[in-house]
């Protein structure tokens, strides 16, 4: 698995490495394996998102990995690569914070590949020619699919 893994990360532009708030080895895995994996092999523009799961059970369960972890490493990786690292916690079992932060993602991505000038995520407007004033509205499905 290991000899293939480069392959996967080689040219990606964006990377979104999730743990569980309720699991202290896949946190581990995040610091020790994931994260070096994906600083070796990913292009130098490969945007990044760290993602805290099961965020509906921290309340009930002792929760494992912080907040304030999270927020740590995020910003740690924000500092060495000069790039924002989006950081949230999300619940799919609730919806909290998944659709949010995956819209968020997606137009960061779309602002720092320059794909286009500006991108609303709410709306899906996307305005492709800072020349102009044109602007393109992407089918009203574009971000409801999420």
């Amino acid at each position: 698995f290991k000899s293939i893994v480069a392959s996967y990360y080689r040219g990606c532009q964006a990377v979104i490495i999730t743990y569980s708030l309720m699991d202290r080895t896949s946190w581990d895995h995040v610091t020790n394996v994931w994260a070096p994996e994906v600083e070796r092999y990913r292009a130098p523009d490969c945007q990044l998102m760290l993602m805290g799961t099961k965020l509906d059970q921290a309340d009930v369960k002792d929760r494992q990995v912080t907040v304030e972890e999270g927020r740590e490493l995020a910003q740690q990786w924000s500092e060495s690569r000069s790039s924002k690292v989006l950081f949230v916690e999300t619940s799919a079992k609730k919806g909290t914070g998944v659709q949010s932060s995956i819209r968020e993602f997606v137009s960061q991505l779309l602002l720092v590949q320059q794909k286009v000038v500006s991108y609303d995520p709410v709306t899906c407007v996307l305005a492709k020619d800072p020349k102009t004033t044109q602007i393109t509205q992407l089918s009203s499905s574009c971000c409801g699919s999420f």
